[in-house]
Formats: C-alpha cells, structure tokens, sequence
C-alpha cells in the first residue's frame, strides 16, 4: 500500500517472483490495482462516492475470489485506498463504505507501506494518475497517519529504492 507512483505495482511482481521460486507448489497471483478498469466503468469519474463504493467492493469481491482460487494472494492495492485517497481529495466515503474497507483490512497477513524516497521524487507520467506532487505527498502522510492509528501489527516500511532489494521473504516468515 501507498501512495502513487512509489513503486508498489514493481514491488509486488517482484514479491511474486520470490515467492513462487521459494514456493513452487503454491499458486501465486498479484491482484493488480482496480482504479483504471473502475473509472472506465464509470467515464473517467474518480474519487466520488459512487466510483469510492465500486473500488472498494470490486478490490474484496477479487480478494475473495483471488483467496478461493491461488494458495497465495498480492494485492497492488488495498481497500483502505480510496478512502485515504477520499481524505485528501475531501471526498469520503459514505460509514458503511468506510467501515467495509476497514474490516476487510484485517484479512491481510502482512502490509508493506510503500513510500517515496523524498517528497522531491518525481512522479511517472502514465496519462492517468495524479503528477502533482504536493498531492502524492499528503496522500502518503495520509497513508502513514491512517496505518499508525488503526493497523499496529504486520507493517514493513519500503522505500522506493529499496523495492527490489527488501527482504520480503525474511517478513513473511
């Protein structure tokens, strides 16, 4: 989880790399990020309550589908980001939306906090997300603030750098 353009889409491919050459019996899968599929859906409408409700439910529907299916499962995303997103773009959504990303973040085993390596690093143009920093930057303080106050257990800082280097499988055991 992080904010954009921090390397988590790397990194996840990267921790699925590790794991099916240490696991090689197991099914292994990266749930990629939902954001662009979703705003297609909804003609390039993003972060209103309506676009925060289908990520929010679309990201647990493919979890569960994702969990029934592969031995494990990584997410690009998580459920908690359209909410922080919501935060700081002053769009949140509604409790019942909110409350359903919260619970679902308890099915996670291990959360890697993906972060830039200074609030100078600039952001890959892509076409689609957000290139303006100061907004990367508040939406990883959100990040930070949210995870510190409701998740305490099984976060591991990543910086950008470091996102081919870590360690992950030493976290995961």
């Amino acid at each position: 989880m992080g904010s954009h353009g921090t390397g988590k889409s790397s990194g996840s491919a990267y921790l699925a790399s590790l794991l099916k050459r240490q696991y090689p019996e197991k099914s292994v899968i990266v749930l990629e990020e939902n954001v662009r599929k979703v705003s297609r859906v909804l003609e390039g409408a993003m972060n209103t309550p309506e676009f925060q409700k289908l990520v929010i439910t679309d990201q647990i529907v493919r979890e569960i589908e994702a969990t029934s299916l592969h031995d494990i499962v990584i997410c690009d995303r998580s459920t908690i980001d359209p909410v922080v997103y919501g935060a700081v773009l002053s769009e949140v959504p509604s409790a019942v939306y909110m409350d359903l990303a919260i619970d679902n973040m308890t099915t996670y085993n291990k959360i890697f906090f993906v972060r830039p390596d200074n609030y100078q690093q600039a952001i890959v143009n892509d076409s689609f997300r957000l290139m303006n920093l100061n907004t990367r930057n508040e939406v990883d303080e959100a990040f930070a603030s949210w995870l510190s106050e409701h998740v305490q257990k099984n976060i591991s800082e990543v910086r950008t750098t470091d996102i081919f280097t870590y360690d992950y499988l030493k976290e995961l055991v």
